[in-house]
C-alpha cells in the first residue's frame, strides 16, 4: 500500500509544479535570461519630453518651380526667371446701326464680336528671347492667326521674326484695345500697312524708348488674311463651260516682293506713344515718327513696260499733355506710275474725368477715285479698369463729296461696345 501512494506522488508532483502561475519563482538555472530595460523609480523619472517633432524643411527652390500671378493676364514663371508664360483674353462686344442718309431708309443694326483674342506671350531660355502668338477666334466669324513671333535681344538691338503689323503708321501700330474710337481712322486703311511675315531689326519701339526708337523689316507683301486661289481653264469643246479649280487658303505668296519698311522716331518724356487718350495725365509728352513703305512687287511691268513698284510714306505725332491727347497723320501713296494720292486723319481726346471718362473727336480724309471721302465722328470712353475693362461709344457721319454731275452721298453709324481683356 505504501508503495502505491509513494508511486502516485511521484506522478502528481511533477503535474502540480507544471500548472503553477507565470510569475511563481523559477529556477535560474533552468532559464535563460536577457537585458530588459527597466523604468527607474517613480521619484527618479525624468520629465516627459514635450518638444514638437521637427518639421521637415521645405524643398529649396530650383529652376523648375513655377509661379502664378495675375497681371492683365494670367502669368506662370519659372522661380529661376528664364521661363514666362502669360496668358489672356481680350474681347469686344458691340452693336451699331448704320443708314444711308436718304429718305425712307431705316438703320440697320446688328450685334458682332469684331474682336475676341486669345494671346500667349512671355518669354523662354531667357529674358532675352521673347515671343507672341495672338489668335483672333472671332474676326466676325472668321477665325485666323494675327500674330506669332520670336524676338531675340541683343543688348539693345532686337532681331524678330514671324507674323507682326508692320511699323508702318503709328494708328496702325495702337492695339485695337488701346483706342479712343471703335475702329480705327479711314486714313488708316488707305495707309494699307497691317500684319505681314517677315523679318525686321529694331530697338523695342513698340514700347517708346526715350529719345530714338527705329525698325528695318523685310516682309512679304502680303497680309494675315489667307486668300483662294482660282485657276480657270476653258472646257473641251467652244460651248462648254470653263473648268474652274481652287487652291487652299494661304497668305504664302508664291513669290514675296519683297516688301521694304523703315520706320524712325523720336519720344520725350516718357510717353506711352502706342495707346490713344491721356489716362496717365501729367506734363507735355509727345512721341513722333516717320515711315516709309517700298513694295517692288517682284519688279514686274505694267502695259506699258514701266516698273508697277508701289511707295508710301508715312508722318506720324502724339501729344499727351494733363489729360489731353492729340494725334494725326499724313499719308501719300504712290502706286506705279499713277499719280500720287494723300490721306490724312486729326483726333482729339480729352480726360473729363480724370481715369474715368473721355470724349474725343476725329476727322480723317482719304481719296475715293475722283472724289474725296470725309470720316466726322465723335465718341465716348467710360473706364471701369483702364482699356482693360471699359465701355464705348461713337456716331458721325462718312460723307463722299459729289462727282461732277452727280450727288454726294452720306452715312450715319453709331456704335456700342463693351471692352474686356481677362
Amino acid at each position: 500500500m505504501q508503495q502505491r501512494l509513494l508511486a502516485l506522488v511521484t506522478v502528481l508532483v511533477p503535474g502540480l509544479a507544471y500548472a503553477q502561475p507565470t510569475d511563481a519563482p523559477v529556477d535560474p538555472s533552468t532559464t535563460t535570461t536577457t537585458d530588459v530595460q527597466t523604468e527607474p523609480p517613480v521619484g527618479d523619472a525624468p520629465p516627459p519630453d514635450v518638444t514638437p517633432p521637427a518639421e521637415p524643411a521645405p524643398p529649396a527652390a530650383d529652376g523648375h518651380a513655377i509661379s502664378a500671378k495675375y497681371d492683365k493676364g494670367l502669368t506662370f514663371e519659372t522661380a529661376d526667371g528664364e521661363y514666362e508664360l502669360k496668358l489672356g483674353i481680350r474681347s469686344q462686344f458691340r452693336i451699331e446701326a448704320a443708314r444711308p442718309d436718304v429718305d425712307e431708309t431705316e438703320f440697320a443694326t446688328r450685334f458682332s464680336i469684331p474682336r475676341l483674342r486669345l494671346q500667349l506671350e512671355g518669354h523662354a531660355y531667357g529674358e532675352a528671347n521673347s515671343y507672341k502668338v495672338e489668335f483672333d477666334m472671332a474676326n466676325k466669324g472668321f477665325a485666323l492667326l494675327k500674330d506669332f513671333f520670336i524676338d531675340h535681344a541683343f543688348g539693345k538691338v532686337h532681331l524678330r521674326g514671324g507674323q507682326w503689323k508692320k511699323p508702318f503708321n503709328r494708328q496702325e501700330m495702337v492695339s485695337d484695345f488701346g483706342s479712343e474710337f471703335l475702329e480705327r481712322s479711314l486714313a488708316n486703311e488707305f495707309a494699307g500697312a497691317g500684319r505681314d511675315l517677315g523679318v525686321a531689326v529694331h530697338n523695342n519701339y513698340e514700347k517708346s524708348p526715350e529719345g530714338l526708337e527705329w525698325a528695318v523689316g523685310i516682309f512679304n507683301a502680303a497680309s494675315d488674311k489667307a486668300s483662294i486661289k482660282t485657276t480657270c481653264v476653258p472646257g473641251a469643246m467652244p460651248t462648254d463651260p470653263p473648268v474652274c479649280t481652287s487652291g487652299t487658303p494661304t497668305n504664302v505668296p508664291a513669290d514675296f516682293g519683297p516688301a521694304i519698311v523703315v520706320h524712325a522716331g523720336w519720344n520725350h518724356g516718357g510717353i506711352k506713344g502706342y495707346s490713344e487718350g491721356d489716362l496717365e495725365g501729367g506734363p507735355l509728352r509727345y512721341a513722333v515718327g516717320l515711315s516709309y513703305r517700298m513694295n517692288p512687287r517682284d519688279f514686274d511691268k505694267d502695259a506699258n513696260d514701266d516698273l508697277n513698284i508701289e511707295h508710301a510714306v508715312a508722318l506720324d505725332a502724339m501729344v499727351k499733355v494733363q489729360g489731353l491727347g492729340i494725334s494725326g497723320a499724313f499719308i501719300l501713296k504712290k502706286d506705279g506710275q499713277n499719280d500720287a494720292e494723300v490721306g490724312f486723319y486729326g483726333q482729339v481726346g480729352y480726360m473729363l474725368m480724370p481715369k474715368q471718362l473721355l470724349g474725343a473727336v476725329r476727322f480723317a480724309q482719304v481719296p475715293e477715285g475722283d472724289e474725296q471721302k470725309h470720316e466726322i465722328l465723335g465718341g465716348v470712353d467710360y473706364f471701369l479698369h483702364g482699356h482693360n475693362f471699359k465701355l464705348m461709344a461713337d456716331g458721325g457721319i462718312i460723307h463722299t463729296t459729289a462727282p461732277t454731275g452727280g450727288t454726294a452721298t452720306s452715312d450715319l453709324q453709331i456704335r456700342a461696345q463693351l471692352q474686356a481683356v481677362l
